[in-house]
């Protein structure tokens, strides 16, 4: 196997220089998985793109009436051989059960006295995901899932897949994906710290003890339970003068707009869970706004981190069968009907 178990590591067997080189190479061999997924998803993407160039290259033979069809179907065929060489290249790591990664469903499960760092998660259903750990914030064991700064390089005008498998550097600004977001909340019930830092460098934050996204048939739309922190609540509660609410909406990106604004509000600033538009925004290019704090877009950077709750809370389901309204404007659609102690908190949108 790729990855031995490390928990032998710990025995009172192993002691003195022992002890030190086997923790050491336990840790080199998770940096070395760390990589290895890097190296995988990277190469997804690069075959994705050798066959949308192919595509392309198909279209401009067309208008010059030459054989398009079998020039494609060699253009096909090498990549199919590359993807199954690359595949079998891999073949040991994609096939090993959860169980035998050993890697913990998110940050919350890693020591208490590990540092901040970038880590290899694995929620259930998902493949291995390299995130970073913030074990500083208070409560430690929080899964970074969004970073971005004011003057960040990225460009959060990207397409729906693309927020569906995230984007960026761990080690610096990026969105772990909304498809991942979904799977790591299904696992329980979650909290949210949503955390801005503005132009004085004075960090501020809202946190929500219920954060969920349901899934990608859905919307990947936003749930969130009751709210605490020095940051006024501009996320579940209705704000006419400003961008609406954001609980409840679904996840709007350049390419598919779900927002109930009659333009795309994603076209003019990147992926996020708008309503008309935005009271909060965090997913925009020189532009991270939080009312109170940073009005005008000049925060210096933002952080989504989320954790499994403290408290023990029903595990809700949102979707069909409730007929409380999903979204202002939105008549006719239904979400779930949740214990009734939760129901109207985080699946009802305030009117």
């Amino acid at each position: 196997p790729l990855r031995e178990d490390c928990s032998t590591c710990k025995t009172p067997e192993f002691h003195g220089n022992s002890k030190q080189h086997l923790e050491k190479d336990c840790s080199e061999k998770g940096e070395l998985f760390a990589k290895i997924v890097l190296r995988r998803n990277f190469l997804e993407r690069f075959f994705l793109g050798k066959k949308l160039a192919a595509a392309s290259r198909l279209e401009s033979l067309r208008p010059r009436n030459i054989r398009p069809t079998l020039c494609l179907a060699r253009c096909i065929r090498r990549l199919q051989m590359k993807q199954q060489i690359t595949r079998n290249r891999f073949q040991n790591l994609l096939s090993l059960p959860i169980a035998a990664t050993g890697f913990p469903p998110d940050c919350s499960r890693l020591r208490k006295n590990s540092p901040s760092g970038v880590y290899v998660i694995q929620p259930a259903r998902s493949p291995p995901r390299v995130v970073w750990c913030d074990m500083d914030t208070e409560g430690k064991g929080w899964t970074v899932v969004q970073r971005n700064s004011h003057d960040t390089e990225l460009t959060w005008k990207q397409s729906w897949t693309t927020y569906k498998y995230g984007f960026g550097n761990v080690h610096s600004d990026y969105w772990l994906g909304t498809e991942y977001l979904h799977l790591l909340t299904q696992q329980g019930t979650y909290k949210v710290r949503f955390v801005v830092r503005d132009k004085g460098n004075v960090t501020h934050y809202a946190e929500y003890d219920i954060f969920r996204v349901e899934n990608e048939a859905s919307g990947y739309p936003l749930r969130l339970g009751r709210h605490s922190g020095d940051g006024d609540d501009y996320l579940t509660l209705y704000h006419p003068k400003k961008g609406g609410i954001h609980d409840n909406m679904k996840f709007s990106t350049v390419d598919k707009d779900q927002d109930q604004y009659s333009g795309n509000c994603a076209k003019s600033y990147g992926g996020w869970w708008y309503n008309r538009c935005q009271n909060v925004l965090l997913n925009a290019k020189n532009y991270i706004v939080w009312p109170g704090f940073c009005d005008n877009g000049d925060c210096a950077s933002s952080l989504i981190l989320v954790k499994p709750t403290d408290v023990n809370h029903h595990k809700l389901e949102c979707g069909e069968g409730s007929g409380h309204p999903e979204s202002v404007g939105d008549v006719g659609k239904s979400v779930p009907s949740f214990p009734a102690a939760d129901r109207e908190r985080v699946c009802q949108v305030p009117l």
